[in-house]
């Protein structure tokens, strides 16, 4: 076995470094790549949440939990994708400065960014576990209070060490971090808390999907349409710990075996593959949650602070469940003319089903989950022939309106409704081959 030597092996690598060793100079190309990446892929959504969020209060005055998580979970992240993107300005000097401001910057984004990451994906699981399982969800005022001790802590372990070494940062192998000689920095304002991060989250998701899984046993679930959903929504518990697990382990992996004395220490090429796993977590969290949350993300309307099983979109999941769908069928044949089905699912919620006679609207009492499902089945009957001028001016007058006369849905019977109910040629009976149909989704 090789000898343990102290820990301070690693302070050979602390000075600047002019040039760039080559596995070094090519390592660091993917990883500067992939912070940006992240930089504009977080940053555009938050762009776009902040307008979101700006327009819903403008609506309501209430505050989403869950979307104000993933707006700190974003700045976190942003945070951490700057670190890695200064990264291209070692690859431009050639060389690694120590003392300088790109230095200092580089080691303070790491630390800021690693351990916000890490304390909001924590905090999103607990949130979503409590509403999941349990329906609950702090008052308003708690959970901003929440939020600024989030932050607070953050910034503290952070400005904690740079109080103790002002020079704290300087470089750690293939970028600037925490010097190696302040072992217990790194380890108690740093690392024990983002390897407990991990596995809290970790822990929570796992045990959010086998509470998830034996409900759907215990047929806990009102109907089979909701258990379905359960089912494929249960799958995506798994799905956020292992982006963040993977993502993080690996630099943390590596960083512990360099505080372990070891005398091989390991390459280049290593740090750099980590560096771009770790810098994958903004991109990576942009996508994971505009796919699975999208409902509460891009909603036209404040989306509400429910955040249960029915918020989750399965991307495999089939068809979703949320928005407006609309099909057609062309039947030249009808003895009346042209006949036009539409099917309009324009409601939130879990998917229904159409009645027994596949057609009227099917809505089922709330269940335990707080569901109304709700399917519409609307048919219209369009009548093709040349229109007259006093037909052309009506249709005008209705274009302008912001209403269209005769036009309704069917009653809870399922008796369809015409869509104009005059005699041809009177103003609530004219054609309608002018007519504009348009359906707005709900949700994207």
């Amino acid at each position: 076995m090789p000898p343990r030597i102290p820990p301070a092996v690693e302070e050979r690598f602390a000075g600047s470094l002019t040039p760039l060793p080559e596995s070094l100079a090519r390592g660091l190309i993917p990883v500067a790549v992939l912070g940006f990446l992240s930089f504009l892929s977080t940053l555009t959504l938050l762009v776009l949440l902040t307008y979101r969020i700006i327009t819903w209060q403008r609506k309501s005055r209430h505050i989403n939990q869950f979307v104000i998580l993933i707006y700190n979970l974003l700045c976190a992240d942003l945070q951490q994708s700057i670190a890695f993107v200064l990264n291209a300005r070692w690859l431009v000097k050639d060389s690694i400065e120590v003392g300088t401001a790109t230095c200092w910057a580089q080691g303070w984004f790491v630390s800021t960014g690693d351990m916000g990451s890490g304390a909001f994906c924590f905090a999103i699981g607990l949130h979503t576990f409590a509403t999941v399982l349990f329906d609950y969800r702090l008052s308003t005022k708690s959970f901003l209070l929440t939020i600024i001790a989030i932050w607070l802590f953050i910034y503290g372990t952070a400005v904690a060490g740079v109080a103790q070494h002002p020079q704290l940062y300087v470089r750690a192998v293939s970028w600037c971090w925490v010097n190696a000689k302040y072992q217990k920095i790194r380890l108690w304002l740093h690392y024990f808390w983002i390897i407990l991060f991990e596995f809290g989250t970790a822990f929570i998701y796992i045990a959010l999907y086998i509470c998830v899984r034996s409900r759907l046993q215990g047929n806990f679930y009102a109907s089979k349409t909701q258990a379905r959903h359960a089912r494929k929504a249960a799958k995506l518990m798994v799905v956020y710990p292992v982006v963040y697990v993977v993502c993080t382990l690996p630099l943390v992996t590596l960083r512990l075996y360099s505080m372990g004395g070891h005398e091989r220490y390991p390459k280049y090429t290593f740090f750099c593959l980590a560096g771009g796993m770790i810098t994958s977590n903004g991109w990576l969290d942009v996508i994971l949650y505009s796919i699975t949350r999208r409902i509460m993300l891009f909603s036209d309307e404040p989306p509400p602070d429910t955040g249960g099983l029915e918020t989750f979109r399965v991307p495999w999941g089939g068809k979703d469940p949320f928005g407006t769908e609309t099909r057609c069928e062309y039947v030249p044949d009808s003895p009346e003319g042209e006949v036009i089905f539409f099917v309009d699912k324009s409601y939130g919620g879990m998917p229904g089903t159409l009645d027994d006679r596949g057609a009227g609207l099917a809505i089922n009492s709330p269940d335990p989950l707080g569901f109304v499902n709700i399917k519409q089945h609307t048919t219209v009957e369009v009548r093709s022939h040349p229109m007259t001028e006093e037909e052309k001016a009506a249709a005008k007058r209705r274009r302008e309106s912001p209403t269209v006369p005769g036009l309704a849905v069917p009653d809870e019977t399922g008796s369809t409704h015409r869509l104009w109910t005059g005699k041809e040629g009177e103003e609530g009976g004219a054609s309608p081959a002018s007519l504009e149909f348009g359906t707005k989704p709900v949700g994207y």
